[in-house]
């Protein structure tokens, strides 16, 4: 196979810029180019340059006849680190994260090695920046002293009882401005939804002035989310507001809900480009967003949805990392949880919670609750999440640590195909 059959199969922006370039660039970055287009097309949004060689059938599980092709191709790349910065170092397709930005298609990061399409570096450091800033307390968070007699009107006095884990995410999710509720099938999480929303509104100061947004990738999950928030908030007991000392009317605020409404048309979603109408020049105006099957959204989605919410609104992520994958790029719900998991430190109990969690929250991350599996669906629950192989969201922050899994780092497990 020529070098520019090599760029042709790339079949996206850089495999056409390295065909350009076909003259001058090596073997080794066009075929690299080549698999790195074949990964995003499984859904990865990097390529970890020393664990292709390392674990070759995690990343590139191949049918034989295709193996035998790779094969042949296979001594075109380099074997170790510092050969891929030989080969690649300099090359005018490609820069580091810290040299200017003037269009390179490729990205290549280091500690560990990886290669990037550039749209996907972008993104991922936008949701990192993002994150870090949403990580930190909310300044209108509620005192203890007012959430504690709100949390115990919507789910009972917690002292002497097991750990609510629905309390606990109402804890946590409504004192930040990111919060993520994970859980399988009929573990609550719009059940928890619908008391967050009444946890809000009974600690702020004005609840008529609340801009209240649902929404979801799809437009049946966004009706369902809708339908299932409205039926929640309608069973709910009476609240007594301690800021104000009214009484929540459920029937008032389910008929302030808008209509839920997808992703693509929360943001402004347009058919010549895959730029936004909001941004953060035109942001959303939503104080809480809700999004529902948050699985499914994937890293450029997710990168223009925290780009238009406003700085002080709350974003709080629903569904489960193990069900419905996202179609395109990136798995960001699963990194997050990942990423919350492997950070999480000595037990504390958050506010308006007498017992500490069985899997605390890092303070550093964001608040995140895993909602347990009722008994009709423990089953659904052991089954192994789908693990989409790309890079962390925000790796880089701290050299060498990763906050989140991929194949070459989780035991060789590989994500289940597509």
């Amino acid at each position: 196979m020529g070098r520019a059959r090599l760029a042709e199969a790339a079949g996206c922006r850089a495999g056409r810029a390295g065909a350009r370039a076909a003259p001058r660039e090596p073997p080794a970055l066009l075929l690299g180019v080549a698999l790195l287009s074949h990964l995003e097309g499984q859904g990865h949004t990097c390529m970890p340059l020393q664990a292709l060689h390392t674990q070759r059938s995690t990343w590139l599980p191949w049918p034989p006849a295709g193996q035998a092709a790779l094969d042949a191709l296979w001594p075109l790349l380099p074997t170790q680190e510092a050969q891929w910065l030989s080969v690649l170092a300099g090359q005018p397709t490609v820069r580091e994260p810290q040299q200017p930005d003037h269009g390179q298609p490729l990205v290549l990061a280091q500690h560990p090695l990886r290669l990037y399409l550039r749209r996907h570096h972008a993104d991922e450091q936008v949701v990192a920046q993002h994150l870090s800033l949403r990580s930190q307390a909310a300044q209108d968070a509620p005192a203890p002293s007012l959430l504690r007699p709100v949390l115990d009107q919507l789910f009972g006095a917690a002292e002497g009882r097991p750990l609510d884990w629905q309390r606990q995410a109402c804890a946590l999710a409504v004192r930040a401005r990111l919060g993520v509720i994970t859980g399988g099938p009929g573990t609550g999480k719009t059940y928890t939804a619908a008391r967050l929303l009444a946890t809000v509104l009974a600690t702020t100061t004005e609840p008529s002035r609340l801009r209240i947004a649902l929404a979801a990738p799809t437009g049946k999950a966004a009706a369902r989310l809708k339908l299932s928030i409205a039926d929640a908030l309608l069973t709910l007991p009476q609240v007594t507001s301690p800021t104000t000392g009214e009484t929540l009317h459920m029937p008032a605020l389910v008929n302030r809900l808008e209509t839920a409404r997808t992703l693509h048309a929360w943001l402004g979603a347009r058919p010549d480009t895959r730029q936004f109408a909001r941004h953060a020049g035109d942001p959303l105006a939503v104080d809480v967003m809700i999004v529902d099957e948050a699985s499914m959204i994937h890293l450029e989605m997710m990168a223009a949805l925290l780009d238009a919410l406003p700085t002080q609104a709350r974003l709080v992520l629903l569904g489960d990392k193990d069900q419905l994958a996202s179609v395109e790029a990136g798995a960001v719900l699963g990194d997050l949880c990942q990423g919350a998991e492997r950070e999480a430190t000595a037990p504390t109990p958050p506010p308006g919670c007498s017992k500490p969690p069985a899997r605390p929250c890092p303070p550093r991350c964001w608040p995140r609750a895993r909602l347990s599996p009722g008994p009709a669906h423990r089953d659904a629950a052991r089954k192994p999440p789908l693990q989409r192989a790309h890079w962390p969201i925000g790796a880089g922050r701290q050299p060498g640590r990763r906050r989140c899994s991929h194949p070459g780092a989780d035991a060789g497990r590989a994500r289940a195909g597509r």
